[in-house]
């Protein structure tokens, strides 16, 4: 009779206790978050890390994406903008006020979505704290607005790929001028919701102007770290696949080695600077 050692006993437990809450999910037809199932079994546990392996192997397992095991991940994304959402003919989310993008929106249902006439593109914003100025600001009614708080999990992805599938919308990305932000900015444009993505900014030629038209102050530059460095090497490789597209694309990384800038220097010109450039750009563009 094979024995089993306490750590692999224990291991078979943690995949068991999250086999049998799959299981009870299933049948209810409920979900918890990722969060929540180590505080189901948190006296097992030893941390959230340990539950999320167990979660992982499970998936494997079963050989079927967690988000069909009825497990989610917390919200992370953002929406904002004068958009309808319809799932089976019941209103699903209303995004005239700023709301979470949800796990709902990996789901394979059909979607039935509706914008004001007015709505011309989404707006997809690397930081939290733009996005949130936007709001507070009521501008860019024009567009709608989408945030995943830097890189995007799937459901802001899967968001963004479906609401540019079904309004046809052109995609526009607002990032920091620095190679991580354009990494974010690429992450859209990439994997199975993939869109194609403009670079509307923060881009060096963009900063060079402000600088020259608003004298932003040397205090706002930032020296590229070493890791920003290696980032932005691989970003000019000309085997890299760069996926979102701007005018002079390689000039503007170029350009990048000199310094980095974060959408927040502007606002040292004034709390609603940013975003009526941001207007101003995308009036520009879209035209």
């Amino acid at each position: 009779t094979k024995r089993f050692t306490v750590s692999q006993a224990r291991h078979l437990t943690s995949l068991v206790l999250i086999l049998s809450l799959v299981h009870e999910l299933l049948k209810l037809n409920k979900t918890v978050n990722i969060r929540e199932v180590y505080y189901y079994f948190v006296t097992h546990f030893r941390n959230q890390r340990e539950c999320d392996a167990a979660i992982i192997e499970v998936s494997k397992l079963l050989q079927v994406p967690r988000q069909c095991l009825n497990l989610v991940a917390s919200s992370r994304g953002w929406m904002y903008g004068n958009v309808q959402v319809y799932r089976n003919g019941i209103a699903a989310l209303d995004a005239v006020a700023s709301c979470p993008v949800t796990h709902e929106w990996l789901a394979p249902t059909e979607f039935d979505i509706t914008v004001s006439e007015n709505i011309c593109c989404i707006l997809v914003i690397e930081k939290e704290g733009i996005y949130q100025r936007f709001v507070q600001d009521k501008i860019l009614s024009n567009a709608i607005l989408i945030t995943g708080k830097g890189f995007p999990d799937l459901a802001t992805r899967a968001a963004v790929y479906k609401l540019h599938s079904i309004l046809q919308l052109p995609v526009f990305g607002l990032a920091d001028c620095d190679p991580f932000g354009v990494l974010v900015l690429q992450s859209y444009a990439s994997g199975p919701h993939a869109v194609p993505i403009r670079w509307l900014g923060l881009r060096p030629s963009q900063v060079k102007h402000l600088q020259h038209h608003h004298q932003l102050p040397d205090a706002v530059f930032q020296e590229l770290s070493a890791l920003d460095r290696k980032r932005l090497e691989t970003l000019m490789e000309e085997t890299h696949p760069f996926a979102i597209s701007a005018p002079g694309r390689l000039d503007e990384l170029e350009a990048m080695q000199d310094s980095k800038v974060e959408l927040e220097a502007l606002h040292w010109l004034g709390l609603e600077f940013c975003g009526n450039f941001v207007t101003k750009l995308l009036e520009y563009t879209v035209r």
